[in-house]
């Protein structure tokens, strides 16, 4: 269970039933009894109307239209690496959800991310907690990789996403998958905006030190490689570079490291693809939505 002096994000409450806890938002806890029924479908395995799911992530997503909270998107909690094979979706304490839901909403005040919430949910057993994240679906959005499958390299997505990367290191928060899938991109009338999601694992200091940064911004260019095909004109030295120094102007003590990063980039590469491909002989490998 969470621990006593686990405070909530401001205007959350929880709910309680005997078989499941919700931690929501105040105003929107009507809709709990709803999301509930909609939730233990899900961990039975049941057909629900209106509920889609897809491949993708660690514990799956899904998706439905509810009656009380409109369109909602919901992902189950599950261990990567070696730790999945043996935990699966089992962790000991509901701490990890809450510590997303708390980074999310500190990134939403900062305009890091246009995401809303809805909450988490758990359910405890004598095995440990089963946990969910339920956030309303954003409009009009695609993933970065998705992006950039369709349209080329250009200026304003490549400042927009600089802008969105640094303003979350500007406020201290470092995040654990930063990669082309885990950016979303937001068509709207008077241009894009770019939204970073997926805060799970995430942390948050006063100060990142610029070791914490590079090793985000490297898992970002390394997204690239992996998931984009190889003439994809996005993969080019001279566009990953436009990105390198637009970070430089807002962090120029990071010059350093992305040097190294660069020079010794041969290195790093051969190290990535032998990782991928362990990854696929292992079965691990996830292919991006």
């Amino acid at each position: 269970m969470l621990r006593e002096d686990s405070p909530l994000p401001k205007g959350y409450v929880i709910k309680i039933f005997p078989d499941m806890k919700l931690v929501m938002r105040e105003n929107e806890v009507l809709g709990s009894g709803e999301l509930r029924d909609l939730l233990l479908a899900i961990l039975k395995g049941r057909a629900v109307d209106g509920l889609t799911s897809e491949s993708g992530g660690r514990g799956g997503i899904f998706y439905a239209d509810t009656t009380g909270l409109g369109k909602v998107v919901i992902r189950g909690y599950r261990h990567g690496g070696v730790f999945g094979g043996v935990l699966g979706d089992r962790f000991l304490s509901p701490e990890r959800f809450l510590n997303e839901l708390t980074i999310t909403e500190r990134a939403r005040e900062a305009g890091i991310t246009r995401l809303k919430p809805v909450g988490i949910a758990y359910r405890e057993t004598m095995l440990g907690s089963r946990g969910f994240w339920i956030s309303r679906r954003m409009e009009d959005a695609k993933t970065l990789h998705a992006y950039m499958t369709i349209f080329p390299p250009a200026r304003e997505i490549i400042e927009k996403t600089v802008k969105a990367v640094t303003k979350m290191h500007e406020n201290g928060i470092g995040h654990a998958d930063l990669n082309i899938q885990n950016i979303m991109v937001v068509t709207k009338e008077d241009g894009l905006e770019v939204s970073i999601i997926d805060f799970d694992k995430a942390f948050q200091k006063n100060f990142l030190s610029p070791e914490e940064r590079m090793r985000q911004l490297r898992r970002l260019d390394r997204s690239l490689l992996k998931w984009l095909p190889e003439n994809s004109a996005w993969r080019r030295p001279m566009t990953r570079l436009r990105f390198a120094a637009a970070y430089c102007k807002v962090f120029p003590e990071i010059r350093p490291l992305l040097k190294e990063y660069i020079e010794g980039f041969d290195r790093y590469e051969r190290r990535y693809r032998l990782g991928w491909f362990l990854q696929r002989l292992l079965g691990g490998a996830k292919k991006p939505l």
